[in-house]
Parts: C-alpha cells; sequence; structure tokens
C-alpha cells in the first residue's frame, strides 16, 4: 500500500490500519448522511424539528410535538407551578439523546409529558444552549414564571439554564446523585 510519492506516511501500512482509515470513513460518511437527513426533516416536517445545527464537527437538533407546546402554553398561562424535567445525554450509539418533560397537572393522572428532545453526536453545551435558546423563543411566559428545573448535573449544561431562565431554581435529581455517590 506504501507509494514513493510525498504523501505515503498517510496512507496504511497494515490491516489494523486499513480498518482504521475504514471506520473513519464509515463515521464522517453516515455524520454527512445525518446531516443531509437532518436537513431534509426540518425543510419538510418543520414542525416536529424546528432547529438544527451543524457546530465545531457535531451535529445539534431538537424536535418537539406541536400538541406538547399547546399544552405547555395552558401550564404556563396558569398559576401552577412548573417544573421541568431534563435528563441528559442517554447514549444511543453514535448520538446521545437528551430529555426535556414536564408533568402536566390538568390531565388525569398528571402524566409526565415531552417537551423537547435534543439529539446530539457531542456532549458540548452548544447543543443545551441552542435547545434553550428555542425555550426562550418559543415560550416568552417562561421567563417571567418562577420555574424548577431538575437535572442530572450534566457538567455541558451546567450554566444554560441560568443563562437563558434567570428566575429558574436548578436542581439535581436525587437518582443521579445517589449513583455518583454510591
Amino acid at each position: 500500500m506504501q507509494s514513493n510519492g510525498d504523501d505515503s506516511a498517510m496512507e496504511p501500512r497494515n490491516l489494523e490500519q486499513v480498518y482504521s482509515v475504514k471506520r473513519k470513513m464509515m463515521k464522517l460518511k453516515t455524520f454527512e448522511d445525518d446531516v443531509s437527513h437532518m436537513m431534509y426533516l426540518a425543510i419538510v416536517h418543520s414542525e416536529y424539528l424546528p432547529r438544527y445545527k451543524r457546530y465545531d464537527g457535531a451535529l445539534y437538533a431538537s424536535s418537539r410535538l406541536p400538541e406538547m407546546d399547546h399544552h405547555f402554553n395552558q401550564l404556563l398561562k396558569s398559576h401552577e407551578s412548573v417544573v421541568l424535567h431534563y435528563d441528559t445525554t442517554f447514549n444511543c450509539g453514535d448520538f446521545f439523546v437528551s430529555m426535556l418533560v414536564f408533568r402536566h397537572p390538568f390531565l388525569q393522572g398528571r402524566p409526565v409529558l415531552p417537551l423537547r428532545f435534543l439529539f446530539h453526536d457531542s456532549k458540548h453545551a452548544t447543543g443545551h444552549k441552542m435547545l434553550f435558546k428555542e425555550l426562550k423563543l418559543r415560550f416568552p411566559m417562561l421567563e417571567k414564571r418562577t420555574v424548577v428545573l431538575i437535572s442530572d448535573r450534566e457538567q455541558a449544561f451546567k450554566d444554560v439554564a441560568k443563562k437563558y431562565f434567570p428566575k429558574c431554581y436548578h436542581l439535581f435529581c436525587y437518582i443521579h446523585l445517589y449513583r455518583v455517590s454510591a
């Protein structure tokens, strides 16, 4: 596989290096396919996938269900307390999913409903910032309300909530605290 040209140092010299180069190329191709697919979804189904961003080689996309926005707006307009739960970075193999959910006090059984999903292939704060910026734009009343946000202490999310929602009380999930201490 080696050549006498100037680029011979970049060519794989054994079977392990060939497999390594192949894995890197497949990951790059998969990423490019994911970006193309995400862009298509954002154009065709903008009500479900309102934002996507490519930053520093990473892909971030937030997803929503429009009917959940309606339910959440009902809650914001009421005098009920607003408690959000944000569980970040479920590892799904090639990507991560972070979920933002809320408990709806007006529906029977007070179910927990999904407000947003963040799909990302990197654990940087960029995706969380994009998601909370979108929430600020979509739900302006959220800024005026005192909200409790319970999260899992993800390092990349540390200061994002306070930046976008200064009245927010940020608490840590006791299950995640227990797992860390055990």
